[in-house]
Order: structure tokens, then sequence, then C-alpha cells
């Protein structure tokens, strides 16, 4: 039997050392005051144990140790964590015997007592050094578990879908939404969200018990595989894969500067509706009490609900997370079998392209050529333009007659009578959706839970005062703030976006700009399978991706925006991909030149493929140079991207729609100039190695 050290057998050590410290701070620090310091580093190391399954058996497929069996570097960080916490705890130890550096030794102190610290003693200043660094260490434990968990474990949500239905949720949404029950079908799927949101948080709070529940035998050897009742149970915890991601320490500090993992695409309700009648309430994180541990923000709490490790800055991002687990959003369509979804964004972009669709014909002049569904469109096409399109190019048009749904009257909501379109007539869909998202998240607040044992809660209403004086924070707000409005922010050392590539180049030298380079670098080494790249638009973290915007434009040409590197971009390819497509929408003149766009139209209106071709070459070759060695790199990659395309689904025609009006920017934005754009992009990247060499 290998006689090899275990996080469970250095965990107790610790635990045992730290009991033993603390019996004699609560009578030997008359002035240092460290004994509350001391306890709550207890309560701390207590729920990063509890959390992590430090103190299971290490056979135990719930322990920390079998989770880290195939991740020696990080199981070492651990470990060399764990250890320095006892050596911390063992010195504050020796201080408080008097055996410190600048204390007296045991021979000084009178026989049969305590050595009490005077204050302002060099004694008392080496024991808060020491416990500072208890602290940092702490810290680092708690960002090595946020490194542990930074991707969603497998079976987070297992059995979900199972959880039993209860009429009572579905009545709870026809009280507050009588409306619903014009669609009971929809009121039925609401409640039944309601049940697998709970079913979730009970399935959490279990799986915590388990992995809390301390056991006698901490000294097992880790390749002890013998099979015990322990290893029946339900609970196992998720493997932690080392190849993913960078050096653990320097990700864990990265992990806790970022704070908690959750998308900003999206907007969160504040507490209470306009009425203040909105119900269920999230209680502030400061006044909440876990098991003894006051949790609070700027620190790592345990979350009292998903029972994971988090650090949240302020409210704001507490409440982000609340509803990110909570999962808010629901599909509102009845044929559709889609699950929850986290984020309003992921909701909206799932019914815009699934469902809430139009077309609209482009070769009628009048508005009333709208149509509901293709069928219809199609019929349309045939009988009143037959005369001048073939049936090959019926069903192209249809594809560019198609279109989101962006505006939405009065009676829309399916679950109010109070949706007020803000100007009747115009696109609101943005709004739309801000309004249904809010109803959806007052139900999801249904699920959370209104007993968990061990938690304390202040009274709600105590603070209520700051909350409606107007100056508390609105989650609705402050989101549309990240969606639509560039951050406030210093002005930078060398402006980046909404610069034109001759600017650049003159200033920098670089014929590709080092943002377009980076970007297609990650792209290409980390995210040519993935589903989507480039297509699927706004998936990145708009904080992260801000984040990279601003040290772009400070310091492009450090190490921590070589993103060979995924750690460098949040180990998110999709903040790659957000940051690129900005770099170019943002273009006062766009990649392929205002001056040159009328020549690209024209070229795409040739039939003959090769002649198209042909003509779009002539005049890319006509292009600035900063504008064709840039062009020339993105359609290299493009075309990388798309011979990949049995693995990320990504063809050419789905790259020139996304790329088509970031890359040409039209002039009248008429449906068929836009169709000219996608060809015209189409075509360069289906004939890219006859156009540009590939060197």
């Amino acid at each position: 039997m290998s006689t090899e050290k275990t996080i469970s057998a250095t965990a107790h050590e610790y635990e045992s050392i730290l009991t033993e410290v603390l019996g004699f701070a609560s009578s030997g620090l008359k002035w240092a005051k460290i004994d509350e310091e001391l306890e709550d580093c207890r309560g701390r190391f207590s729920v990063w144990a509890a959390n992590m399954g430090a103190l299971q058996q290490p056979r135990s497929r719930k322990s920390l140790d079998s989770r880290l069996q195939s991740a020696p570097l990080m199981r070492s960080s651990i470990l060399s964590g764990l250890e320095r916490l006892k050596r911390s705890t063992l010195q504050i130890l020796r201080i408080l015997r008097g055996q410190g550096r600048s204390g007296k030794g045991a021979e000084d102190r009178p026989s049969g007592s305590n050595y009490e610290i005077e204050k302002d003693s060099p004694a008392q200043s080496e024991l808060q050094e020491v416990v500072l660094n208890l602290v940092a260490t702490l810290n680092h434990l708690f960002g090595l578990s946020v490194l542990i968990r930074r991707m969603r474990p497998k079976g987070r949500l297992c059995g979900i879908d199972k959880a039993p239905e209860n009429p009572r949720d579905t009545v709870t949404v026809l009280d507050k939404f009588p409306k619903a029950k014009q669609q009971e079908w929809l009121a039925q799927r609401l409640g039944n969200a309601i049940g697998k949101r709970r079913h979730f948080f009970e399935y959490r709070q279990q799986h915590r018990k388990r992995l809390g529940t301390k056991r006698n035998e901490p000294n097992v050897s880790l390749h002890d595989t013998g099979e015990t009742g322990l290893d029946a149970a339900t609970t196992i915890a998720t493997t932690f894969d080392e190849n993913v991601g960078g050096e653990p320490s320097a990700v864990a500090q990265d992990s806790f500067e970022r704070g908690s993992i959750f998308t900003t695409a999206t907007s969160f309700v504040s507490d209470f509706d306009d009425s203040r009648e909105m119900g269920r309430r999230i209680p502030d994180i400061s006044d909440m009490v876990l098991d003894g541990t006051v949790l609070d923000y700027g620190i790592p709490v345990e979350c009292p609900y998903c029972r994971t490790i988090q650090l949240f800055r302020n409210r704001l991002e507490w409440k982000k997370h609340v509803f990110s687990d909570l999962q808010p959003y629901v599909c509102t369509f009845k044929e559709c079998s889609a699950g929850l979804f986290f984020t309003r964004h992921e909701w909206l972009k799932h019914e815009l392209d699934t469902h809430r669709r139009r077309w609209k014909c482009i070769r009628c002049d009048t508005s009333k050529a709208v149509y509901s569904s293709e069928a219809d469109m199609l019929a349309h096409l045939r009988k009143i333009h037959s005369a001048t399109i073939t049936e090959n190019q019926a069903m192209v048009l249809l594809k560019a007659c198609e279109e989101p749904q962006f505006k939405f009257d009065s009676s829309a909501c399916p679950l109010c009578s109070e949706w007020n379109p803000p100007l009747p007539g115009a696109d609101n869909a943005k709004e739309f959706f801000r309004h249904l998202a809010q109803h959806q998240q007052q139900i999801a607040l249904e699920a959370l839970p209104l007993y968990i044992e061990g938690l304390q809660v202040k009274d709600p209403y105590a603070s209520e005062q700051s909350d409606t004086s107007g100056q508390g924070e609105d989650v609705s707000d402050a989101e549309e703030e990240d969606e639509d409005e560039p951050v406030k922010r210093e002005s930078p050392k060398k402006p980046l976006f909404g610069l034109n590539l001759q600017t650049l180049y003159q200033r920098d030298g670089l014929a590709i700009p080092m943002i377009v380079y980076q970007c297609i670098l990650a792209v290409d080494t980390f995210g040519l399978h993935t589903p989507g790249i480039h297509r699927l638009q706004g998936q990145g973290w708009a904080q992260q991706v801000q984040t990279l915007r601003t040290a772009f434009e400070t310091s492009p040409l450090g190490p921590s925006l070589d993103f060979r590197k995924p750690t460098n971009f949040y180990h998110n390819i999709h903040n790659a991909t957000d940051l690129f497509s900005d770099f170019f929408r943002e273009m006062p003149d766009p990649l392929m030149t205002r001056q040159h766009y009328g020549e690209f139209i024209e070229a795409a209106k040739h039939e003959n493929d090769i002649v198209r071709r042909d003509n779009l070459h002539a005049v890319i070759n006509g292009l600035p140079d900063p504008n064709y060695a840039t062009l020339r790199a993105v359609i290299l990659h493009f075309n990388r991207v798309v011979t990949n395309s049995a693995q990320n689904y990504v063809n050419a025609y789905d790259l020139a729609r996304v790329f088509g009006e970031l890359f040409l920017r039209p002039f009248t934005g008429d449906r068929a100039e836009t169709l000219l754009q996608i060809k015209a992009l189409q075509t360069i990247i289906e004939c890219t190695l006859d156009i540009f060499d590939e060197d």
C-alpha cells in the first residue's frame, strides 16, 4: 500500500492544530485580540473543506483526493496550501507559548502560566504577520476551488427533468398572471419549471451535506480502492481535468479577480416591480450567516443556494449569480421542447431564431407583403412574381425575405395585458423581451428555498428604506447599460476601436492590427471545432470582453494578451470572436472600404461564378495596403473555419451573413443589397486560394 500523503490526512492535521491554537488564544491573547480572526479562519476553512470534500476518506468518490487523482499539479497545489496553513498555525502556537522570533523562551515564563502577549510588542507584530499569511493562504485555497469548479460539473442538473410536477406551482403562476389561463399549457410549463428549479436546489443542499460529512478514517491511502458502503453514495464529485487551463496558482488568483462566472449578455429585475409587490425577494448576501460564518461582499463565500464557492463584489453580481442558478427563462411556444435558459440572451436568441420569424417580400414596395409563415411567403412569390423569377430563385429569395420579428403590439404578452409598446409601429423587440423576461424572473423566484439548514437571514425589510430610496441598484438598468452603452473609462493610451486601418497602420506600423491577429490566433488554436464559431455572435461575457478591449488599447503587446494561452481570454473562445466582431463593427470606414463598395456590389451581380470571382479579385487588389493585408488574413482564417465545418457546422454562407454588413457596410440597407453583400463575401471565402496565396 502506498504511503503517499493525502489531502484528507493533511486537512485533518491542520484542523487539529487549529483547535489547539484556539484553546491557547482564548486564554492567552490579552492584548492582541487575534482570537476572533482565528475563529473566522476556522469557519472559512470548514466551509472550504466541506464544500470541496477535503475531509472525506481518500477512497470515497466524494473526496477531493478522488477528484484530483488525475490532476497531480492541482493536487500538489492543494497540499502545498494545506502545509502552509499548518506551518502558519504552528508558528502562531509557538508565539503563544513564547517561542517566536521575538518572544520569551519557555524558560523565561512563570511555571504553569500562559504567556500573555503585550500590546504593541514585537511578538504581537509577528503574530499579526503570521495571521495575515494564514488568511492569504485560505484565500489561495478558495481560489483553487473556483478553478476546480470553473467548468460546470457534468450532471449538475442531473435528473432535473424528472422533478415531480406540483399542481400548486401552476396555480401560483395563474394567481400571479390570470391572463395565462388563456394558454394553460404555458402556465403548466412555467409551473413545472418552478418544480425543476426547486428540485435543483434540494439536490445541491443534499449534495453539500454529503460532501461535508466528516469521516473518521483520514489516513487511508489514496490508492486503497476497497469498496465500502461509502462508495455506494449517489454523490460523486466532479473529476478535475488539469489539461484545461494553465498553472493553478496563477489562474486561481485570476479567477477571483474576475469574480463569479456568469454571462452579462442579459438583464435581471430588481427585488420588486414598479408596484413594489413582486413577492419573493433575494436576501442581501451581507444579511446572511451560513453555518456560523458571516457572509459578505468582496470575500470568497459559499453560496447558500447552490453551495459553491463564489466571490461577489457587489449586490448586482450576487443577484446575477442567483438568477443563473434559477435559469429563469422558458420558451413561450407550445410545440417547443427546449429546456430552461440561463440567460435572457440565450432565451431571446432562441425565440427570435426559432419561432418569432416573419417573411417580408423584398420585391414588393408595399409594407403589406409581410407573412407569418414560410409557406405563405412562398405562395406569394409563386403567385405575384412567377413571371420574373424561377422556382430555384424563389427558394433563394425565400431565405432573403426571412427576418426576426421586431415589432410587438399591445396584445403580444402572453402573461399580462399591461404591455404598452413605447412607440406604436416602431421596432420594440428589446422592450418587449425585457417586459416578458421580468415576468419569468418573478415566477422563477418562487423556487428559492424558504428554509435552509444552518442559514440565518436578517429581516429582509429592515434595510428596505435604502433599497427604495432610489439609491439602490436597479439590476435591469445596470445590465442594459452593459448591453447597449460603452462602459465609461479613462481615455486609453492608444485608442484602437473606432479608428480606420490606415490610421492604425501609420501609428503602429502593423499591417494587421494586433487585436485581429490575436483573435485569429485564438480561434485557429482553440476554436476551429467549436460549434457555431463566429456564426453565433454575442456569446462572450460582456464584462470580460470589455476588459480585453481596454487591455488592447493600453498594452496590446503585453504577455497577458498572448491568446495562445486560453487563460488570457478567460477560457471562453467566444470572448475572442466577440472582440473580433466589435473591432470591425466600430471602424468608421469598413474593412472593404466605402470607396470600393460600389465595385464590390457590381462584381457580385455576375451570375457566372468565374467572372464574379475574377471581378471581386480585381477590386480586392485595389484596396489600400493595410485593408488588403487584414482582409487577406481574415479570409484565410475563414477558410480554415469552413474547412472544419464538419465539426463546427459553419459554412461560407454563414460567415458571409454575419460579416457581410460588417466588412462592406451598406449604403441603403436594402435587402437586395444585403443579399449581394452576402454573395460577394461568400464568393471570396469559397475562392480563398484562388484570390490569396496561402504563404
